[in-house]
């Protein structure tokens, strides 16, 4: 029996290695998942974080009905957002510490403005104003040299105008 002893001793080292070795695998690619899972989020972020950047410029450029509101095709109107006047034509703003290009407007459509209520119909029956409906294009960029992130955003503008043709 003493002899059946001491063999036992050595398969309890090497076990309990093995066992070690196994746990420290584990480990190492907990580690590693969990760090990957980390840059996915990052990286969701980003996107989203710029996602945000672009919509914010596109709204600071449509909350001035001046920057449509233009008859002659070769003019180049202006960005005025936070004190600063900028070329609408593809021109950068700064949102978040985030450059976002925003291309030039397009105008799609351009109809006679038919009233939304009784009230403006006219003596003739008919829903003429004066005014036109206006449908715009307006498309704005974002490029994160960090994370790789690019987003673009195109979004439809209506507006009602005294002006009669698209520029």
């Amino acid at each position: 029996m003493v002899l059946n002893s001491k063999k036992q001793h050595g398969v309890i080292l090497i076990v309990s290695l093995l066992l070690l070795l196994v746990m420290t695998i584990l480990a190492v690619s907990a580690i590693n998942m969990s760090s990957m899972d980390l840059r996915i989020v990052n990286n969701s972020q980003q996107q989203m974080e710029a996602e945000i950047a672009v919509q914010e410029a596109l709204e600071k450029v449509i909350s001035y009905p001046d920057n449509f509101d233009v008859d002659d095709p070769d003019a180049n109107p202006t960005i005025d957002v936070s004190g600063t006047k900028t070329q609408l034509a593809s021109s950068t703003i700064t949102v978040n510490n985030r450059d976002v290009v925003i291309a030039d407007r397009v105008c799609l459509q351009t109809r006679p403005d038919t009233g939304d209520s009784i009230r403006e119909k006219s003596s003739a029956g008919s829903y003429a104003t004066g005014k036109y409906i206006k449908i715009w294009e307006l498309t704005g960029s974002h490029s994160d040299p960090v994370s790789g992130a690019q987003v673009t955003i195109t979004q439809g503008v209506r507006m009602r105008m005294l002006s009669t043709l698209c520029p």
